[in-house]
Parts: C-alpha cells; sequence; structure tokens
C-alpha cells in the first residue's frame, strides 16, 4: 500500500509542468501598469534588461498579521504579450 510512516499514508503530489504556485498567486494578485524604466531592471521571465524603455511593471501587495509587503516583478512588452495570449496574466 505504498509508503506509510506514523499510520499514515505518504502522498507526495504530482508535479504538473506551468503550474508553479507562488508565481501564480502573484500573477493573480498583481496590478500592471505599463512604465518608463529609468533604472535597469531584469525582466522576471526572460531575464532580459529593461533599461531607458518601457516596461510593465506589475504590483502585488500581500497582507497578512503584521504590514502590507508589496512585491514589485517586471516584464518586457514581449513577455507581457505573452504572458496575456497563454492566459497567464
Amino acid at each position: 500500500m505504498g509508503h506509510v510512516r506514523f499510520g499514515y499514508a505518504r502522498v507526495t503530489p504530482m508535479p504538473i509542468p506551468g503550474m508553479d504556485w507562488q508565481v501564480d498567486a502573484f500573477y493573480d494578485r498583481a496590478i500592471w501598469k505599463l512604465t518608463f524604466a529609468w533604472w535597469p531592471r531584469r525582466c522576471y521571465i526572460s531575464n532580459r534588461w529593461i533599461w531607458c524603455k518601457t516596461g510593465y511593471k506589475g504590483t502585488a501587495m500581500w497582507t497578512g498579521p503584521g504590514m502590507p509587503v508589496f512585491e514589485i516583478h517586471w516584464l518586457t512588452k514581449e513577455d507581457f504579450l505573452i504572458g496575456i495570449l497563454k492566459g497567464r496574466i
């Protein structure tokens, strides 16, 4: 009956490609704005530089028992368009 530990079945979930919870949760909460990048930034998906040109800045707010935390990701225009077409954003 598989692996049993302390009377409970140890279940290992099967990984599903493209279903990274942390990334998907960010994209569900993020508010995107086309912004000019004065300082060098890296695209979160492709790791390309965004510098002295426009890119999409996504901001998500995480709340909990303490102060809210703001998480910021930058995307190039191309990666943002691909994300919209794939339905991730």
